[in-house]
């Protein structure tokens, strides 16, 4: 896709804005943008989580517990405990 054409299509997105004789300007994100864009990534954390626990081995989840700052931890564990949960349910079954 040519530079022209994808920054058409940019500026059709409201990502940019052309302006004549200068070029594009990305455009500022209003504070209700900077909200959707966290919201967005605590939802896509929280998927990651779910998904990864049932895979992550209790070794990997102690390093995680010691990394500062790791947001997707809680759900990480409650994910890992149902995970945990449920197999021992399939293992009685």
């Amino acid at each position: 896709m040519p530079v022209r054409e994808a920054l058409r299509q940019l500026e059709a997105e409201g990502f940019v804005k052309l302006l004549p004789n200068r070029g594009a300007v990305v455009r500022e994100l209003s504070v209700q943008d900077i909200k959707e864009v966290y919201q967005i990534r605590v939802e896509l954390e929280g998927l990651a989580a779910r998904l990864a626990a049932p895979r992550v081995a209790l070794l990997q989840l102690e390093r995680l517990r010691r990394l500062q700052g790791y947001q997707a931890l809680p759900q990480l564990r409650i994910a890992l405990q149902q995970a945990t949960a449920q197999e021992k349910e399939v293992m009685v079954a």
